[in-house]
C-alpha cells in the first residue's frame, strides 16, 4: 500500500508502454541505465522520450563504472535543470545485475545532488 502523502493518480490502463509514456511524459527527462543493446520497453521508453522531444541520457553498464555513470547522471540533471528525473532500464531478468548498478547509480546521484545542495549550488 502507498502512504497517503504521496499525490499519485493510478491509471486506467494496465499496459506497459501506457505507463512507460506517462513516465516520459510526466517527467523532465529520462536516464535510461542499460547494458550493451536497447531492447523491448527499454528501447520503447527511449523512442518516447525522442518523440515527446523529452531530455534522455543514455548510460551502458557494459562502458561506465557505477561512479561514472552516477557524475555523467548528475551533469545530465544540471544541465537540463531536471527536478523529476524518471530512471528507466531493462528489468532483472533481462539484465542480471540491472538491480545492483541501478541502485548504486541512483544512490550516487542523491550523494552528489545532497553534496551539491550543502555547498549551496542548487
Amino acid at each position: 500500500m502507498i502512504a497517503a502523502r504521496y499525490p499519485l493518480l493510478e491509471l486506467t490502463s494496465t499496459d506497459y508502454p501506457d505507463r512507460t509514456l506517462r513516465n516520459v511524459r510526466d517527467s523532465d527527462g529520462t536516464l535510461i541505465l542499460y547494458t550493451r543493446v536497447l531492447s523491448g520497453g527499454t528501447r520503447l521508453t527511449a523512442e518516447l522520450c525522442r518523440r515527446e522531444h523529452k531530455p534522455l541520457q543514455l548510460i551502458d553498464a557494459a562502458r561506465v563504472s557505477p561512479a561514472c555513470a552516477a557524475q555523467t547522471a548528475a551533469e545530465f540533471v544540471a544541465r537540463g535543470a531536471i527536478r523529476v528525473l524518471n530512471v528507466a532500464g531493462p528489468r532483472q531478468s533481462g539484465w542480471p545485475g540491472a538491480h545492483a548498478f541501478s541502485c548504486e547509480v541512483v544512490g550516487r546521484l542523491l550523494a552528489l545532488a545532497r553534496a551539491d545542495a550543502e555547498a549551496g549550488r542548487h
